[in-house]
């Protein structure tokens, strides 16, 4: 009996029977078991041809040079990024408009042969201020010639005066004698002093006990202002317009308006634009009664003027009466009967 594990070509165990292949295309009978279906074989020619594997080894170098291609190409992607990162990450310095720009390095390295002062401007232009090679004097470029400064003693930047047009992003790298760089970045932005700072009120609607205006807070011919309004010490916004519905009691109304370099406040009381209605009416009601008074001063004296006048033109007139009548010798009495007129 055929062993079941047996094998074509295998020793026959004991007490079995001799296994011999059968030839092509016979079938395989065991003894005990159903005879096997017959397969014939294929032509070659019905199969599609098979390419030729690749070995392992060479499918996995392929597929490890794709990977470090693509991150050769990631890391190519990420360099802006690391640039812009190191951008932002500089240390703010904001400065007048006329003022002094002094940049000093921290920590810089105990060893250095050579550094140079760099800067990016908000213009887009790329420029060295500055370059310094150990033991030699500074060598100073473009534009920065009579304003810029170089302190040996900190390593430190001096810019004077400055303008608006010197904000960016300002750099200083040091070269070491292994040829590593270290670098420092200053994000300088230059704004304009605060000079004057205009508050303008305008009433909306006035009625019994109620007064609705509006407060304008503005610095002539600067930009980037901050503004803050508050009344008695409570903050109330930071616009530069401000909206306001409610009493006719006295209140100052104060606006701050700050940029990174200055700040100015003004205020404003509201009783100068819109009164109590009691006040209102005491205002008006002292001002009729000067004007009465006045008036009746000014009607008195023109009356009394024009009185006086009249008298005194009276008397001058029987004065040059009296005089132009003639001088009699007679009796009293017939001089004043020949005196009388007819």
């Amino acid at each position: 009996m055929l062993h079941p594990w047996a094998k074509l070509g295998d020793a026959p165990a004991q007490g079995s029977i001799p296994l011999i292949p059968p030839p092509h295309g016979a079938r395989l009978w065991v003894q005990g078991q159903p005879p096997a279906p017959c397969i014939t074989p294929q032509p070659a020619e019905d199969q599609p041809p098979r390419l030729p594997s690749r070995p392992r080894h060479a499918s996995f170098l392929f597929l490890r040079g794709v990977v470090q291609l693509t991150m050769q190409h990631a890391a190519l992607l990420l360099i802006p990024f690391l640039f812009l990162s190191r951008a932002q990450g500089c240390e703010d310095r904001a400065v007048p408009a006329g003022g002094e720009l002094w940049l000093l390095p921290k920590e810089p390295p105990q060893t250095w042969v050579m550094l140079e002062w760099k800067v990016t401007l908000d213009s887009g232009t790329l420029m060295v201020i500055v370059r310094v090679s150990k033991d030699k004097d500074p060598d100073y470029r473009n534009r920065f010639p009579g304003r810029a400064t170089f302190l040996p003693e900190t390593l430190s930047l001096r810019i004077r005066p400055v303008t608006q047009a010197d904000s960016g992003n300002y750099y200083i790298h040091f070269e070491t004698p292994s040829g590593l760089i270290h670098s420092q970045c200053f994000h300088v932005s230059v704004w304009e002093p605060i000079s004057q700072l205009h508050l303008n009120a305008q009433v909306l609607q006035q009625e019994q006990g109620w007064c609705n205006f509006s407060l304008h807070c503005s610095v002539p011919g600067a930009a980037n202002i901050s503004y803050i309004w508050s009344r008695d010490g409570e903050p109330l916004g930071h616009e530069n317009m401000l909206w306001v519905h409610g009493g006719t009691e006295p209140r100052t109304y104060i606006c701050n308006a700050s940029n990174p370099v200055s700040w100015r406040i003004t205020s404003i009381a509201t009783a100068t634009f819109c009164p109590a209605p009691g006040t209102v009416a005491d205002v008006s009601w002292s001002y009729c009664k000067t004007k009465g008074v006045l008036s009746l001063l000014v009607l008195g004296s023109l009356v009394a003027a024009v009185v006086i006048t009249h008298v005194l033109t009276q008397q001058q007139d029987r004065s040059q009466a009296v005089a132009s009548l003639p001088q009699s010798t007679g009796p009293p009495g017939r001089d004043s009967q020949a005196a009388r007129p007819l």
